[in-house]
């Protein structure tokens, strides 16, 4: 709405340079207001007519218009503001849930590569281990068969 009034501005300030932006502004709030009081007289012909037709009397037409204009009710109001309330609440649950879940998920991709680390590292030293003891059996055996040609 802001940048349509700029909008209009603009143009009439182009249209007639000699204008301030004042005038402009006056000019394009009355031209607002016009609008406004006509869709306000179209909304009250619409309303006589409805009254005729649905055959209440003028008093109840203008009770019902006059609560339709009023809006809520306060118990309405209150209503939905506890209802904004437990959807903003509850949205933050989630989130923090979300959040929750997702630190525990990390945690045990964490926990996993740390567990792996140390079994891997205990496998290796078998390996490393295991590889030590056939080189001496080799050495051993590469020994006794010098031994044997010696003698």
């Amino acid at each position: 709405m802001v940048l349509k009034l700029k909008k209009e501005k603009e143009e009439l300030l182009k249209k007639n340079p000699k204008m301030s932006e004042e005038e402009a502004a006056i000019k394009i709030e009355a031209h607002f207001r016009g609008n406004h009081e006509r869709e306000k007289l179209r909304r009250m012909k619409m309303d006589k007519e409805l009254t005729k037709k649905s055959g209440l009397t003028e008093d109840q037409a203008k009770e019902l218009h006059a609560e339709h204009e009023k809006g809520m009710t306060e118990e309405q109001a209150a209503l939905k503001i506890e209802a904004i309330q437990r959807g903003n609440r509850d949205r933050a649950k989630v989130k923090k849930m979300i959040a929750d879940k997702k630190a525990l998920e990390e945690e045990g991709e964490k926990k996993e590569k740390t567990d792996l680390k140390p079994e891997e590292e205990g496998k290796k030293k078998d390996d490393e281990k295991k590889d030590d003891e056939k080189k001496d059996d080799e050495k051993k055996d590469d020994e006794k068969k010098d031994d044997d040609k010696k003698k």
